[in-house]
């Protein structure tokens, strides 16, 4: 049966002052007591059984949640809803900044919803939702401590249902207007595969990962790249990200979302094939390395001018040679000299290009770079030329 939402209604507004470090010394004051807050407080939003607050980190604000240091039942800790510098809340002034609290029915308050309202872009005198986010309040077990913890985020103009319940499973629906533009519902499942024990993050089902994607769907697999970089999910924030390239690979944020990919996906590794023992066959591509190296590819046909393109092609050479796919790394040292003969890595790349040939000619099968892990998405198209 469908689950319907029941709000608590809109918190109390109270301004904590410029209590904190503004000379970067010293300890900022408690907003909740017992629970560290290591920035300037800019306003609080509170209610029982949390308090949310705006918070300065830097030059940048950030969405603190935290429990109530009246609730006896639960630890004193707090976590960021919210914090990139280039983000949501950089768009959001603080005098207009309101959250609402609302329970999800059916789940003994262990699932809340917090919705950020926030300054209309097109509009600014208008005060509609910018974000949602669905809040899990932990019980202590063998896997995880007592607490709290982000497990979805997605835009604030929509509408959330509950689904299922064995795995938590929901269907976020966008306003009238997306819908009107291709807008279509998403739906999510909450999963606890994320490298945190205990601590389950929201998947998208069947997300649709090329340029025929709606800007909701957009934006809400923007909003989910983000929770789980946040998390320190990094390797599967990473694969969110790649689709969001091959949503929009020509946007104005193409290359840097290309960039945070390879971050992203390079984080999370196990090492490849710098373990192997030695030998002269090609080994097979780990699972890990299959989105890399494909990060790697979007970002040198997306953009072969790019700044860091060559650095690209070198990191792919360098794990292809790990794996003793010597002709292909080869291939990519070679593209480098041909193409950047006057980057800083030129000269290693042609020392490189040689030991690769080299150790080419001793191979006793011929090299496979095909991966165990297929990926859902067709090749990008080049936007340029290289140099």
């Amino acid at each position: 049966m469908v689950a319907s939402l029941a709000l608590l209604g809109l918190l109390t507004v109270a301004d904590a002052g410029t209590s904190g470090r503004p000379d970067g010394a010293g300890k900022a004051p408690e907003v909740v007591p017992g629970v560290s807050d290591n920035y300037r407080s800019l306003r609080v939003l509170e209610r029982y059984p949390f308090k949310v607050w705006l918070a300065e980190r830097f030059d940048h604000k950030i969405l603190v949640l935290s429990v109530s240091s009246d609730d006896p039942q639960h630890p004193k800790h707090s976590i960021e809803l919210d914090g990139h510098p280039a983000g949501l809340l950089a768009q959001i002034s603080i005098a207009k900044a309101k959250v609402t609290v609302a329970p999800i029915a059916g789940f003994n308050d262990n699932l809340f919803l917090v919705k950020l309202f926030g300054d209309n872009p097109e509009q600014p005198e208008q005060i509609v939702e910018r974000m949602q986010y669905v809040i899990r309040r932990a019980k202590a077990s063998r896997l995880e401590k007592e607490g709290m913890s982000v497990a979805c985020q997605f835009p604030g103009d929509a509408t959330i249902l509950v689904t299922g319940r064995s795995p938590l499973s929901f269907r976020v629906t966008p306003d009238e207007k997306a819908i009107q533009v291709g807008g279509v519902p998403i739906q999510y499942e909450m999963t606890a595969a994320g490298i945190i024990p205990g601590s389950p993050s929201c998947k998208i089902l069947a997300p649709l990962y090329d340029e025929s994607a709606s800007a909701f769907e957009y934006e809400a697999t923007l909003s989910l790249a983000n929770m789980l970089s946040m998390k320190n999910e990094l390797f599967r924030a990473g694969q969110t990200r790649q689709g969001l390239l091959h949503m929009r690979p020509h946007s104005k944020n193409a290359e840097n979302i290309a960039l945070l990919t390879i971050r992203e996906l390079s984080s999370f590794f196990d090492g490849g094939c710098s373990f192997a023992p030695p030998g002269t066959k090609p080994l097979p591509i780990p699972g890990d390395l299959v989105p890399l190296f494909r990060a790697y590819d979007d970002y040198t046909t997306l953009f072969p001018k790019g700044i860091r393109a060559p650095s690209a092609l070198y990191q792919k050479a360098s794990r292809l040679s790990e794996c003793r796919h010597h002709r292909e790394a080869a291939d990519l040292y070679d593209a480098i000299v041909r193409r950047y003969p006057d980057h800083e890595l030129a000269p290693y790349a042609r020392g490189l290009r040689e030991e690769e040939m080299e150790a080419a000619t001793k191979q006793v099968a011929p090299s496979d770079v095909r991966g165990r892990v297929p990926l859902p998405n067709k090749p990008l198209q080049q936007t340029g030329s290289p140099q």
